[in-house]
């Protein structure tokens, strides 16, 4: 199917690809969280553009999940003394696009609990992959593909928040599949929809195909490994976002396919558990309420 064809079968396609371009300062940053080759000093100074985003990743830095509250007072000193450089990109990735996305005229959307659920998501692909086949599994590029998983989500509530908002109740109603909700109302869901938005700001291509192919179980490209780990942690993500009482043990078998010990998998997931309270609070440092 054509471009000119898709955008006549499907309006909700062509909203997404009317969306406005990133203002300046974010397109900037944007250009600079995505450039591997990036200083700490060029990154400082780009971030430093938008003060409310400086604010934001300070914040971060200082919540309880990292253990240094109170103690960071500048963006350089985040990003050498807790964040790092790669978490500090995924997240400034974040926070942009959660500012130029407002979900707020959607009632049923949880921004808190989507923010929750991806940094989870990124945050146990990160540590599966440290411990397996780093030439196969690159840490900084998996979780910030599992922070942007559900994007799509974010962008479809911006674009059509009253759509959106009618597929949130039914989810919740009649314990449907969300991705499968959407694509029955909307005719993509939000893993394409992410895609779209993703090739509309043009963010790196890597994201963009890790997300137009995750729903294709038959795609056998360079991404499939990353895929198929970031369904598992996705999923996990989500149950753990809404059962706090989880059993980790019983969640960590779909792992053993990767050859880490049980008791290591039991471990990750355990010490996800136990900050489940503190990854709460990042997320709603993240949305910046």
């Amino acid at each position: 199917m054509s471009i000119e064809q898709e955008r006549h079968l499907n309006p909700h396609i062509l909203k997404l690809k009317n969306l406005p371009p990133l203002p300046q300062a974010s397109a900037r940053i944007l250009t600079a969280v995505n450039d591997p080759d990036i200083s700490i000093e060029e990154l400082v100074a780009a971030i430093s553009t938008s003060p409310g985003l400086v604010g934001r990743l300070i914040g971060l830095s200082n919540s309880a999940f990292f253990g240094r509250a109170g103690q960071i007072e500048d963006l350089r000193e985040a990003i050498i003394r807790v964040l790092g450089i790669n978490l500090v990109k995924s997240l400034a990735l974040g926070v942009v696009l959660n500012t130029e996305l407002d979900a707020g005229r959607c009632r049923h959307f949880d921004a808190g609990q989507f923010w929750m659920e991806a940094l989870l998501t990124a945050t146990l692909a990160q540590k599966i992959c440290l411990r397996v086949n780093k030439d196969k599994y690159d840490p900084a590029l998996v979780y910030t593909a599992g922070l942007l998983l559900n994007i799509g989500l974010l962008a479809a509530v911006f674009v059509l928040p009253d759509e959106l908002n009618d597929i949130l109740l039914d989810v919740e109603e009649h314990d449907l599949a969300l991705a499968g909700r959407m694509q029955e109302v909307l005719g993509m869901d939000q893993y394409h929809t992410g895609f779209l938005l993703l090739k509309h700001w043009q963010l790196p291509e890597c994201y963009q195909i890790i997300l137009r192919e995750f729903a294709n179980s038959d795609y056998q490209g360079e991404n499939a490994a990353i895929i198929r780990l970031l369904k598992i942690c996705s999923s996990t993500a989500a149950y753990l976002t809404l059962h706090r009482d989880a059993d980790a043990m019983a969640l960590g078998s779909e792992f053993t396919v990767y050859g880490i010990k049980q008791d290591l998998i039991y471990k990750i997931i355990n010490g996800l558990l136990e900050k489940l309270d503190e990854v709460s609070d990042l997320a709603v440092t993240l949305t910046g309420k």
